[in-house]
């Protein structure tokens, strides 16, 4: 859990975020909340997790260190991987991917190559 709370911290500064900006957005009145999650004094629901990385555009994955690019072998599937990671409209569209129907998937392949070109 150590790394969940480093990586918080990282991820607010990399977006010039103060702890005031973060604790206003998921829902805490004052800094302090977010200085001890940080500082690793507080255990995170699930719930929070979730809510501080929708704050941070991240995932709670993300956050918890789970995401290894190295991990993957094939090196289109690294580099999408970290588009989906760094990239909130890139997650978009693999949302909407993720939800095509299997018998349709070679309508949207085609639709996708033809304003590909």
């Amino acid at each position: 859990m150590e790394k969940l709370y480093q990586n918080i911290r990282e991820r607010r500064k990399a977006l010039k975020m103060t702890q005031q900006e973060l604790a206003e957005k998921i829902g805490y009145t004052d800094r302090s909340s977010v200085a001890k999650i940080e500082s690793g004094v507080v255990d995170l629901s699930q719930s929070k997790i979730l809510q501080i990385s929708k704050a941070l555009d991240t995932t709670p994955s993300d956050l918890m260190g789970e995401v290894d690019c190295e991990y993957y072998e094939d090196e289109t599937v690294q580099i999408v991987t970290d588009k989906l990671r760094t990239n909130p409209e890139y997650s978009v569209l693999f949302k909407a991917a993720s939800n095509v129907k299997p018998e349709d998937i070679e309508l949207v392949k085609r639709f996708i190559e033809k304003f590909s070109d």
